[in-house]
């Protein structure tokens, strides 16, 4: 089964993107592992799961982080 979703993992303070999340069916990105406050250094993280489709339509790394900035703006 494929993804919908890939996982992003982006620092809290510096918006600086550690990883990107390939999973083989959404269900991974629902995991508690993801839920709890995770750090990386002394930075924490979050995960925002972005639709693949959305992530394609990225064309740099500056795009995903505009987006996913988009996404924390209340």
């Amino acid at each position: 089964m494929s993804s919908n979703f890939i996982g992003i993992v982006r620092g809290v303070n510096t918006g600086h993107i550690y990883a990107i999340i390939n999973p083989d069916s959404d269900e991974e990105l629902d995991s508690d592992w993801y839920k709890d406050p995770t750090h990386v250094g002394i930075e924490s993280v979050q995960l925002f799961k972005v639709p693949r489709d959305k992530l394609d339509s990225c064309i740099s790394i500056d795009d995903l982080q505009k987006y996913i900035a988009s996404l924390t703006v209340a």
